[in-house]
């Protein structure tokens, strides 16, 4: 293997490797790392083309380059918008119908006298959703002592989320919301890239809203970035704290001891 060849392949691995750390570790990279990790894909890819690598490695090299660069640039369109949602504390949570991913019909109003954590995310394609899925995944006995019930939305088909649940065996419920009814409802509607029936489409901005029995919202948080989300041990440790103000006084609705967005 002459040297361009290898850089190319390399840069492919760098690539790969850092995808596949966000959803094997469920932690995403820093930004900065991971701009950075992009950044070097496209020096090494470009070096690799200087070298003269012959057929094969021009080819490799190639689609090396492409790939960093777009990593590269995605880096930069990781920004939300600075929307507000349609939910306030102390308020109640828009209603809605739809069909989980069983193909059940569920409603917010059915969950009536039940905790709900209700997530917004972009989609089981976008590897931090899937990884901030697996976080929580990972947290369901917390959730039942806290009698919370995790209940995520994005505009999935009811297909795919099955098709989903089913490769990952994860306890929680999974809603499809592809005509984005609910996320239209909730304000929370971005147009942003993805690579499945892409290279834009309107999606979810992600987001946690913390639901209480009666209906109304104790607490909800926004991402500004698509990459980031609060951790859940962050997220427990609040919801703890605040279902204890909220059991010794329950005529007063607290927000959370934590920001009021994703980070």
């Amino acid at each position: 293997m002459n040297i361009g060849l290898g850089l190319g392949v390399c840069t492919l691995l760098l690539m790969t490797g850092a995808v596949a750390w966000t959803n094997v570790s469920a932690r995403p990279l820093p930004p900065a790392a991971e701009r950075g990790v992009a950044f070097a894909g496209v020096v090494l890819s470009s070096i690799a083309l200087l070298t003269r690598p012959g057929a094969i490695g021009y080819g490799i090299a190639g689609i090396a380059l492409a790939v960093s660069a777009f990593f590269f640039l995605l880096t930069f369109m990781t920004r939300l918008p600075d929307r507000r949602a349609a939910v306030a504390v102390g308020r109640r949570a828009p209603d809605f119908d739809a069909l989980d991913c069983d193909g059940n019909e569920l409603s917010l109003a059915a969950l009536a006298g039940s905790r709900v954590l209700l997530k917004f995310f972009r989609g089981t394609w976008c590897p931090y959703c899937v990884a901030d899925l697996r976080l929580w995944n990972e947290r369901r006995d917390e959730l039942r002592l806290l009698g919370l019930r995790l209940v995520a939305v994005s505009h999935d088909s009811v297909t795919e989320l099955r098709d989903f649940k089913r490769k990952h065996g994860w306890d929680m419920t999974l809603v499809a919301d592809p005509e984005l009814e609910i996320i239209r409802r909730y304000n929370l509607l971005n147009h942003n890239f993805t690579p499945k029936r892409g290279p834009f489409r309107d999606m979810a901005i992600p987001a946690t809203v913390l639901i209480d029995s009666d209906g109304k919202v104790l607490w909800m948080s926004q991402a500004n970035d698509f990459r980031l989300r609060v951790h859940p041990d962050e997220v427990l440790d609040a919801v703890r704290a605040l279902l204890a103000r909220v059991a010794r006084e329950p005529a007063r609705g607290e927000a959370w001891p934590l920001a009021s967005e994703e980070r």
